[in-house]
């Protein structure tokens, strides 16, 4: 029968790794929720293959670099009755040494007071020297190569589709939770998720909603929104737009009665407050857009509604009910 014996620092690091990295969402989780704890303003995570590629957070100082990757370091609490009075996402300390314990980890830090950044790079929770290395404002984190040290934990990971979808699927939570945030999520090169940190939740979720509405659309579907004044139409085309693929910046069209966002999908924004015929439709272009298969989403669509049925709109009513909550129908 074995003898009792106390596991090897290596081994205890790797077991207690595997309770807080469970797979990639954990990993950005925990990141992101560092990133927010530490006051970013902005932040950016790419995926790969389903994995993780790297993350854009602020708030490591670069002489704190070798400290943070320590087990149970953490600037978030000192004292045992700091427990009492926890107001951060983490304060455990475990976060980066359990994700550098079963990853390929680098780091580039610069704070914006300091002239030059700093790099760190680690492997199975072995950590290299700090270094000087040029690097913009903030931080960022690269982790490669999850569980490579950990086959067992690797054979159970799930297809990249189901790791995707639940890294997606988290950060639309973490976006929609923080509307003060600019989250941006890019997953193999291209960015599905975007929202503007405005400090408004009706942004952060047209944002979301509007990239996954633009999926469903065709080349020259009509949206007809209705909706009062701050009810957030423009704000949800923003939305549209990006999931669309639109490169140019959306505004409110009421002065110029159309906006035309160029993309691989384009997209015709009017504004029909001052539009009442056919021939004012045709004469801003209204048809011209649909026959060329951009997709086209009119505000103020009751003003023009009987013409408007003839072309079999997607109906979209926003209510304002309150500051923050929004009611959308779609009919």
């Amino acid at each position: 029968m074995p003898h009792i014996q106390q596991l090897s620092s290596h081994v205890a690091d790797l077991i207690a790794a595997g309770e807080v990295v469970e797979r990639p969402a954990s990993v950005v989780k925990e990141l992101v929720e560092n990133a927010i704890d530490a006051g970013a303003s902005a932040i950016v995570v790419e995926i790969q293959r389903g994995g993780m590629g790297l993350i854009r957070v602020t708030g490591i100082a670069p002489d704190e670099l070798p400290t943070a990757f320590l087990r149970h370091a953490t600037s978030k609490l000192r004292t045992e009755e700091d427990l009492g009075k926890i107001g951060t996402l983490g304060f455990r300390g475990e976060a980066l040494a359990a994700i550098s314990a079963v990853s390929r980890v680098d780091v580039l830090t610069r704070q914006s007071e300091d002239a030059i950044g700093a790099a760190i790079h680690g492997e199975g929770g072995a950590m290299g020297p700090v270094r000087e290395e040029g690097a913009p404002a903030g931080t960022t984190i690269r982790v490669a190569d999850l569980f490579y040290n950990t086959p067992a934990r690797l054979k159970f990971m799930k297809k990249d589709s189901a790791e995707t979808a639940a890294v997606a699927g988290l950060m639309q939570h973490l976006a929609l939770s923080h509307p003060d945030i600019s989250f941006k999520f890019i997953k193999d090169g291209q960015e599905t998720l975007h929202t503007p940190g405005d400090g408004k939740l009706e942004s952060a979720v047209y944002a979301a909603l509007g990239r996954e509405f633009a999926k469903t659309l065709p080349g020259g579907a009509l949206i007809a929104f209705t909706g009062g004044l701050g009810a957030g139409k423009t704000a949800f085309c923003q939305g549209l737009a990006e999931g669309l693929g639109c490169t140019d910046p959306v505004s409110s069209p009421t002065f110029a009665i159309v906006n035309y966002y160029r993309g691989p999908r384009p997209l015709a924004h009017f504004d029909l407050y001052r539009i009442h015929t056919e021939n004012d439709l045709a004469a801003a272009g209204f048809y011209d857009y649909l026959d060329m298969g951009a997709v086209v989403a009119c505000e103020w669509s009751e003003n023009c509604a009987d013409l408007l049925e003839q072309e079999q709109p997607l109906h979209l009513h926003i209510d304002r009910m309150d500051e923050t909550a929004r009611k959308m129908t779609l009919g």
